[in-house]
């Protein structure tokens, strides 16, 4: 218990906390001193930008300033409109939330904040008016300067006084990753990747690099510098990334070349390589050099299938040393600053994939809670019933990235219920007794629980308990110039705020609750739908992008896999061998037209017969296993020797083949080794 107390009371902790306390009072004191008309909205956006770095602090704080402009517009074309039927403002409202919901979930990048707050926004602001539609306006322009303020505390506090910033940690984030993928890649080479140790840090690696690339956002955000080193830090995931795929096949090429001499002098000689990188460029372009002879020696007229592995072989460690070169390269120059030249060149930036299907049943589920809030407090005639709507709002946004969340909204009731209490007593036990007493003792009695639960908030395990707790209390006690002391409200006010969570749990278990191997089965089936319309594309596809939207279906893969069943089938899911296939299906697409007709066709062929073998996975149907072997047989017979009459287009399709080969055909045992 002491140790865990102790990771979490860290000095960085304490300091983030101080200053988020600091910021937040200032802001209620602006906001006091100008008279606007709900203080509290600045203090408790202290709490809701407030992140221990400064960029991650200064992106949220952008996000959130565009999403409460385009909510406040929102607002001011609603409500005048649709105030004179309740029915069509909460319908209005609803579908304003829901649509701007929707376009969050298919971005799911950090920025997908601003069009998620853009969404509650609106309903925040505007059931708080529908009596007094005529200040419709000037709510808008006072929500929006109540929460400038608010920012610009943070801010000033964040970059101003002991700044974190996010390149460092995320530099180490970067080494801790390389590292780990530098004892993957010696394992792979020396063959021992069934390990538990192995196992283990092809997940890892996997799930850190998606949200590497979500972290990365938010460093070019620090200064002008730090762009730069942002472009530079996103180069290099790009780079990182594509090390796991390669890995995964290297392995496969090297257990069917395990008695191939050459091959094992290559894993000898790359595996010391890696052993110092950094201080052995010779070495580097001596294997450089090694393997593009190695891919340019004169294939047989009748190549076999060891022949194509082993040249596949040499092509797959020559990309492998580049990629190591590159992530070394450009982890020194995000050190230093400086800017070297590196073999790759980077392509235009690939999205993330959207997932409709979430997208609509996410949207579906906040517009559905607000009708139903709606409807409670319009059929109650319950003036405190807008704070449902708001709070139903809220917490269908937020949780609409969770499989399950109804979970964590129940932990959310506690901690809200806990809050009550507490406010409770500051309300009516300890504000009587100050509030004459000024402005100093006021924030300090604040201080006596803000600046604890604001330690808390540093600490990624105990960030959700800090923010439900810092938050509530800060709008729970409804701050402002002077201090209100009236029970009804405040009992009114908290059982709306109660009613509104359990009704976002009532329509969350129902609408928006996916157990974790059903979610998995998503991931999975939309990645061999990927594969399946890359093969059904004429048009020339791209190898970044589907290594991009597969990697990071295993990203999100990884940690849901733990919540799986252990006697589920999807455990013999290799999500990386299916990436290798579609890479594959890729260079044959991009390559066939260049071969004759015969030798096109039967390329199609094998084409369609993937294209079935991953519908049919999709589809929860037998394997064809035997079709495929017979085709990428057949293929292997058409394209021999054609050379002659390709001779760039003919060994490239060979070498894909090869990599079909390995990737859907994998060895099945120990003795298939040996034939």
């Amino acid at each position: 218990m002491k140790a865990q107390v102790s990771d979490i009371w860290t000095t960085e902790a304490v300091i983030f906390s101080l200053k988020t306390f600091a910021a937040a009072m200032l802001a209620y004191w602006i906001a006091v001193k100008f008279n606007l008309n709900n203080p509290y909205w600045s203090v408790g956006t202290v709490y809701i930008v407030a992140h221990p770095l400064m960029g991650a602090t200064t992106s949220k704080a952008v996000y959130r300033m565009g999403g409460t402009i385009l909510g406040a517009i929102a607002i001011i074309i609603l409500v005048p409109n649709l105030v004179s039927s309740p029915e069509l403002l909460s319908v209005g409202m609803a579908l304003w939330t829901a649509g701007c919901l929707f376009i969050s979930m298919l971005d799911r990048s950090p920025k997908s904040y601003l069009f998620m707050l853009a969404g509650y926004t609106a309903v925040l602001t505007g059931s708080t008016i529908v009596d007094t539609p005529g200040t419709t306006f000037d709510v808008a322009v006072s929500r929006v300067e109540e929460i400038f303020v608010g920012i610009l505390c943070i801010a000033l506090f964040s970059r101003g006084i002991l700044p974190q910033k996010a390149s460092q940690v995320l530099s180490r984030r970067v080494d801790l990753w390389l590292e780990n993928a530098n004892a993957l890649t010696r394992d792979v080479l020396s063959g021992s990747v069934n390990s538990p140790r192995t196992l283990q840090l092809r997940q890892t690696l996997a799930a850190d690099a998606v949200d590497l690339r979500n972290f990365a956002t938010h460093v070019g955000y620090e200064s002008h510098d730090d762009r730069r080193l942002a472009e530079r830090m996103t180069i290099l995931l790009e780079r990182m990334v594509t090390l796991l795929p390669l890995l995964s096949e290297v392995y496969d090429l090297r257990m069917r070349t395990i008695s191939d001499n050459q091959a094992k002098e290559w894993f000898s000689r790359v595996s010391g390589w890696l052993e110092e990188p950094a201080d052995n460029h010779n070495e580097k372009e001596n294997l450089l050099s090694l393997f593009s002879q190695a891919q340019n020696h004169p294939h047989d007229k009748e190549p076999t299938w060891d022949t194509l592995y082993r040249n596949r072989l040499a092509g797959q460690l020559h990309e492998l040393t580049e990629v190591w070169s590159d992530c070394l390269t450009l982890r020194r120059d995000i050190t230093s600053g400086e800017v070297h030249e590196t073999d790759y060149k980077p392509r235009r930036k690939v999205g993330m994939l959207p997932d409709y299907g979430m997208a609509f049943l996410s949207a579906a589920a906040v517009c559905i809670s607000i009708i139903l809030a709606c409807s409670l407090w319009v059929l109650t005639g319950w003036s405190y019933g807008s704070a449902a709507v708001q709070m139903v709002s809220v917490i269908c946004c937020t949780m609409a990235t969770l499989d399950d969340a109804v979970p964590v909204v129940r932990k959310m009731l506690e901690l809200t219920l806990a809050t009550v209490g507490i406010s409770f007593v500051y309300q009516f036990g300890i504000f009587p007794f100050i509030e004459s007493l000024g402005f100093i003792p006021l924030i300090s009695s604040l201080g006596l629980f803000l600046i604890p639960v604001g330690v808390l908030l540093a600490t990624p395990s105990k960030w959700f308990t800090g923010f439900v707790l810092s938050v509530n209390l800060v709008f729970m006690l409804q701050l402002r110039q002077k201090l209100t002391l009236d029970l009804p409200t405040f009992l009114n006010a908290n059982i709306a705020t109660v009613a509104g969570i359990v009704i976002a749990i009532m329509t969350l278990s129902t609408f928006r609750t996916i157990g974790a191997e059903t979610s998995v089965r998503r991931l999975l089936k939309a990645s061999w739908r990927m594969i399946v319309q890359f093969i059904s594309s004429e048009r020339r596809a791209s190898d970044e992008r589907m290594t991009h939207h597969i990697l990071n279906q295993l990203g999100l893969l990884v940690p849901r896999m733990a919540a799986v069943p252990p006697e589920s089938d999807i455990y013999a899911t290799d999500l990386l061998r299916d990436l290798r296939a579609g890479l594959c299906v890729m260079d044959i697409q991009n390559n066939k037209i260049s071969v004759t007709v015969a030798q096109r066709d039967s390329l199609e062929q094998l084409l369609l017969c993937v294209a079935a073998y991953y519908k049919g996975k999709i589809n929860g149907q037998t394997s064809i296993q035997t079709q495929l072997e017979y085709h990428l047989n057949n293929c292997l017979q058409v394209m021999s020797g054609s050379n002659d009459g390709q001779p760039v287009s003919g060994p490239l399709i060979r070498n894909a083949l090869a990599g079909l080969h390995t990737a859907l055909l994998p060895l099945q045992n120990n003795a298939e080794v040996n034939k």
